[in-house]
Order: C-alpha cells, then structure tokens, then sequence
C-alpha cells in the first residue's frame, strides 16, 4: 500500500509539470534564460574548438538575448528597431520594424507565434513568417530598458513596465497588476514564473510574488533598488542581482533566505546550474559560483568587467561574455575551457542552439553564431 501510495504521488507530481509546460515552446530557447524559471540551463553541449560560424551587423547596438524557434530560426531584436529573423546559416529570412528601440528579449509561443516588445510601447505578435498577427500598447516607459516577455503555463503572455500586463493569446488584456509600494512606480525585471505557476517580478525596492489571477501573494522588500532579473531554483528560491553590491535570495514564502556581497554595485542576473549552483557575474570583473546556501564555492577573474548573465550547457559548462572582447567556457569547478575572441565588448546574454551553437549581440551592433570548427 505504501508502494502504491508513493506511485501515486510521483505520477501526480509529473502530471503538475507536465501542464506547467505544456505552453512552453519545444524550441531550442524560447525565451529570456531559456524556461519559465530563468535559470539559463539548457541540454546542448557547447563547441570544444570555437570559431565564428557567421556574423551580422546592425545599424545600431544590440542588448537583447537571442531566442531559436525549432525549425533553428534565429531571432533578435535591434536598436535600430528592427527585429530579425536568420537561418541557421546566418542569411536573413524577414525583419519586421518598430517605432523605437528593441531592448528586450522576445519569447516564442508553442504555436510559433513571437513577441517582441519594443520601446515605442506595444507588444508585437508576429507570424512565423514575419507578419503581423497584432499588437497591443502598453506604454512607453523610458525607465525600463531591458524586461523580456514571458509566456506562462497556460499560454498567458506577460510583460512589464510600469505595470505587470497578462494578455491573453488573441493580444487582450487579461488583467493587470499596479502596486504603488515605492515612489516610482516602475517594474525593473522579465516576469518569472515558479513550478507552482506563481508569477515573480521585482519593482524598485520590493520582489512580488503573483497568483495567475493577478493577485498579490507577497512583497519583499529588499531595502534597495533592484535592476536585474530574477531567477528560481529547484527548490522555489528566488534569486536577483542589484546595484548594491548583493545577490539577494528569498525563500518561496517570501522570507529572506541569504544576502552575498560582491565587490562592484551592479550584480546582473545569475543562473542556475542544475546541482542547485548560483552562478552571477558583477562589474568587479568576477563571474561568482555560490552554494545553494549561499556560501562562496569559487570566483572566475575577468581582464574586465561582464555585463552579460550565463549560460549553461548540459555539461555544466559555464558561458559568458566580458568586455575584454572575448566569450569565456568555464568548468563547473571554476577554471577555464576556453576563451574565444571577437570584434567588440560582448554585452548581450548569450543562447545556445540544439547544435551547441552559441549566439550574443554587441552594444556596437555585432550578432555572433559561435560554433564547433571543422577540420575540413
């Protein structure tokens, strides 16, 4: 009976996130940090002998992170305003433009469609093969630069600026969610959702945690401002970086669980390795590996400082890119793979296709595909 009863249990537990990602596109990288929890893992393994493979210049800088759709599309979007869609091979299929700056990673839908949220105050909806499905105005909000669009459970579609706005599939508003906590009422982070369904978004001072009908669960406050993007472990903590020196950890139900100081205020958005490993880079120039409680299990030196979060591949391998020009493979135990050299200062987080093709954006407008070289 107890045997049974366990099965039972097991069978429940994997039908909850069997929904919980059932509108999550089986894409290579959907969206911001690859899955719903933003932890930037991903089961592709990462070239051993990198080479560029092919690049692309934009008129202007870019600053968001590329997602891949599962024919291998390519998409980025550009301060020029413009959004691009490459193959594999780097030719261009379409571009779509916008009335202002792209800043923000876009996310892609289980039925291929793709958002992308511009700095001229709409969500675009766009078709697989460019054209426009719809759009929906938000606001233009010069406060917040880089928050990405994330795509819940049920296919509910998430943005942020001074608000949190859930849309539904056809580009209505489902709900919105004000709180005017702190004096300037403007959100600072992607939407990031829990294996429960809960939503999680930092606003100035405070992190908030969101039922999926929009109301509020917690607030948190940090006693600081807060720029960076969350992240969730196994184990329902939630991570964020922030402009005063600290990653900052808070439990599921809304209690402090640890605070790590770094050594420059600005700490990006961290990762988080599959053994439960936080992995942050700060502007002191040091990727940071800390223990799920929060003590420090390594640091990385850098030449200069990172502005870009990690990516890991399913070997544990630790990608990131610094403004030294150069994109850094780091072991799980903190020493170096690789580094690989391109033009300019690398900026934008990078994504990793099912081949192991890495691919990041420059503020000098360069687009990267790195890959494995071959011998031919």
């Amino acid at each position: 009976m107890q045997i049974l009863y366990k099965f039972l249990i097991v069978v429940f537990l994997m039908s909850i996130l069997c929904n919980l990602n059932a509108q999550v596109a089986d894409t290579p990288w959907p969206m911001f940090h690859r899955n719903l929890q933003h932890t930037s893992q991903c089961p592709y393994i990462g070239p051993d002998n990198p080479t560029i493979k092919w690049t692309f210049k934009a008129d202007f800088g870019i600053s968001a992170s590329p997602v891949i759709g599962k024919d291998g599309t390519v998409y980025i979007g550009s301060w020029d305003g413009y959004f691009y869609a490459f193959n594999p091979e780097g030719l261009i299929k379409w571009r779509y433009k916008t009335e202002d700056k792209i800043t923000a990673t876009a996310a892609i839908n289980r039925d291929g469609t793709i958002y992308i949220e511009s700095r001229d105050g709409n969500l675009y909806a766009l078709n697989p093969d460019g054209t426009l499905k719809w759009k929906y105005f938000f606001t233009t909000d010069y406060w917040n630069f880089f928050p990405s669009t994330t795509i819940g459970p049920d296919g509910t579609i998430y943005i942020t600026s001074e608000n949190l706005y859930a849309l539904n599939p056809d580009g209505t508003l489902k709900w919105e969610y004000m709180n005017l906590i702190d004096e300037l009422p403007s959100i600072q982070s992607s939407p990031t959702i829990g294996s429960d369904g809960k939503i999680f978004i930092s606003q100035n001072k405070h992190i908030h945690a969101i039922e999926p009908d929009g109301s509020m669960i917690w607030q948190f406050d940090m006693g600081f401002y807060n720029f960076s993007a969350l992240s969730i472990g196994a184990d329902g903590s939630i991570y964020t970086g922030s402009e005063n020196y600290l990653l900052v950890a808070v439990n599921p139900d809304g209690t402090e669980k640890f605070r790590f100081k770094a050594n420059n205020p600005y700490v990006l958005p961290p990762a988080i390795g599959a053994d439960g490993t936080i992995y942050f880079a700060s502007e002191d120039s040091f990727l940071y590996a800390l223990n799920p409680d929060g003590t420090l299990k390594w640091k990385f030196p850098m030449i200069r400082l990172i502005h870009s979060s990690p990516l890991i591949d399913g070997d544990g391998i630790i990608y990131v890119n610094s403004w030294d020009k150069c994109l850094y493979a780091i072991y799980p135990d903190g020493t170096l793979k690789w580094k690989f050299k391109t033009i300019l200062g690398n900026t934008s987080p990078p994504s990793m296709g099912s081949d192991g093709t890495i691919y990041f954006g420059s503020y000098d407008g360069h687009f990267y595909a790195i890959g494995e070289k071959t011998t031919d």
